[in-house]
């Protein structure tokens, strides 16, 4: 299948090299086609390597380059993390953006953030927003990026989805921020992260609407960690590693399906999760969730304390961590299902959970090394 842009609105189709592109930097021609075109149309991207030096607002408007191997769009090393800004907060930081625009789409081109304090692509707010065919690489921030209800007057993010990409080196690789609903992470590559592999944080969203619900994160690889590269630890403070799938607050969605390996090879000094889950009503289902098991206090599974009613963990393969799952103590008075989970190579199966188990549980089927685990 190509890396092209699939179903991209054809209202309007135009070729950069017609909004002033010379050289190799592309910021000026982009900021002129997405503000001339907007919504409803679609930049083309020649092949070849191009700087970016500023955000670009692409108001809307597609982009789809000439392949992932093809079009490659770099930021530039002369602009500094201030000047990468696209909202108030330090953190809102990206190359490309949209704010509040429904019905586009990215395909078919490579982004490099150069280890610089800067984002990929954003999207922040809109529904129908669809993220495809792209590869980024070596961002000090989210290389590929949803982010929902950021400030008053920003939309949610909803019916969107980011596939079949591939993001590597970063400190996180694809990140759903914010509110978000009827949101598709699935079939993607993530390689050596930093952070975090698949980051999902609602309370990045103003306070009454921190909330995913409908989230579907199914058949991505995330593989490898990288440590943290000096050139960051120098100018800016950044927490270590923790889980590499990890859904914070009021998560209600499906983890399923997905393969984790390698994770922990660098910063094993207790902090390291395969999937984290912190609250909300996940659904953790059948992955491959394999550990380094020098990790020491690792965990394949984490459930943390504000976990609701019908939360289940069911049929996952966890092997390679200190501590095959773990659960907040306060969950004691939550039904909970976990079942069918298979671990093996870990310390302990269960950790934390209370005793005896809360007759509300489901605990059936789990086993550890060919033998009933309770």
């Amino acid at each position: 299948m190509s890396d092209k842009i699939l179903n991209a609105p054809e209202a309007v189709l135009a070729d950069l090299r017609d909004f002033g592109l010379t050289g190799s930097d592309v910021t000026s021609a982009l900021q002129r086609a997405g503000a001339e075109l907007g919504p409803d149309s679609t930049i083309s991207l020649p092949a070849g390597e191009f700087i970016i030096s500023a955000p670009v607002d692409l108001a809307g408007a597609s982009l789809a380059g000439s392949g992932r191997h093809l079009t490659r769009l770099t930021a530039s090393r002369e602009t500094s993390a201030a000047e990468w800004c696209i909202g108030p907060d330090p953190n809102d930081v990206a190359m490309l953006y949209a704010v509040n625009r429904n019905g586009w789409r990215a395909s078919g081109f490579s982004l490099d953030g150069c280890d610089r304090y800067t984002g990929g692509i954003v999207a922040r707010g809109g529904s129908d927003i669809h993220f495809s065919g792209l590869h980024a690489r070596n961002f000090a921030n989210a290389p590929i990026q949803f982010m929902g209800s950021r400030r008053d007057g920003e939309w949610p993010v909803s019916r969107s989805s980011i596939t079949r990409c591939i993001s590597s080196g970063s400190r996180w690789c694809f990140v759903l921020d914010g509110e978000a609903h009827d949101i598709v992470i699935a079939d993607n590559l993530s390689l050596d992260a930093v952070n975090r592999h698949i980051s999902l944080d609602p309370r990045e969203a103003v306070e009454e609407r921190r909330v995913h619900s409908g989230v579907l994160v199914v058949n991505n690889v995330c593989s490898g960690q990288r440590a943290l590269p000096d050139e960051w630890r120098e100018d800016y403070s950044l927490n270590r590693a923790d889980a590499a799938i990890r859904a914070k607050h009021d998560f209600r969605g499906l983890i399923t399906g997905n393969t984790i390996t390698g994770w922990g090879s660098v910063q094993g000094e207790g902090r390291i999760r395969g999937v984290q889950c912190d609250g909300g009503q996940p659904v953790i289902d059948r992955n491959l969730i394999c550990g380094v098991p020098t990790a020491e206090k690792s965990r394949g599974v984490e459930l943390g304390p504000d976990i609701a009613a019908g939360t289940i963990v069911h049929a996952n393969t966890v092997t390679g961590f200190d501590i095959g799952l773990r659960a907040d103590g306060a969950l004691a008075q939550v039904p909970l299902v976990i079942s069918n989970n298979v671990f093996a190579g870990v310390r302990t199966a269960f950790s934390n959970l209370p005793k005896p188990r809360p007759p509300h549980w489901s605990m059936t089927g789990n086993m550890m090394e060919g033998k009933p685990a309770r």
